[in-house]
């Protein structure tokens, strides 16, 4: 069975070039983009969202970051879900976590009183719930996965022929790339 992208994928390249600059040539990549990508800049921190009219519940954005170096720019970008899917995901895991723990806790000390440990069954639909949440987020990983691809071409596009441009760590598509569509090996 193939695995899901990964979460939260990042990336990191170089630029030759000073953060305003490359924030600059962001802001007019984007501005003439053909594609009405929303996106916001503040000073060298960029958030690119997918188009309101393709934007569903499990759409990625891509937050990218500009840092300045000796003599280059060292651009970060980091893929994930808006901040509110977040949030609610944390808040599921927070719930089931509470739920396993005091339910033990609870059940524990039922069974120490010679009572019958009914408390104790919330351990397993803890951990139920964190099992159904965590499978929830893989499918809505593969229903955004295309977008996430689709934000990261707008960035390849950006910076093709940017000078002194090299990526670092993960190359290309590589941090993205779902075990399902990438090429095998020879």
């Amino acid at each position: 069975m193939a695995r899901p992208p990964r979460l939260r994928p990042r990336f990191r390249r170089t630029v030759s070039a000073s953060p305003s600059r490359v924030a600059e040539r962001l802001r007019t990549a984007l501005a003439e983009a053909d594609r009405p990508w929303q996106w916001d800049g503040y000073g060298h921190h960029f958030v690119i969202r997918v188009p309101e009219a393709e934007r569903h519940f499990w759409s990625p954005q891509l937050s990218i970051d500009l840092e300045a170096t000796s003599d280059a720019t060292t651009v970060r970008g980091l893929f994930g879900p808006h901040p509110s899917i977040w949030t609610l995901f944390v808040a599921a895991y927070g719930v089931a976590a509470f739920a396993g723990v005091t339910g033990l806790l609870f059940g524990l000390s039922q069974w120490t009183l010679d009572q019958p440990p009914i408390a104790l069954w919330a351990v397993p639909g803890a951990a139920l719930l964190a099992g159904i949440t965590y499978g929830v987020g893989l499918v809505g990983r593969r229903l955004g996965y295309e977008q996430v691809l689709q934000l990261r071409d707008v960035i390849d596009e950006v910076f093709a022929d940017a000078p002194g441009d090299s990526s670092q760590g993960n190359s290309s598509h590589t941090p993205i790339t779902s075990p399902d569509t990438a090429p095998r090996p020879r």
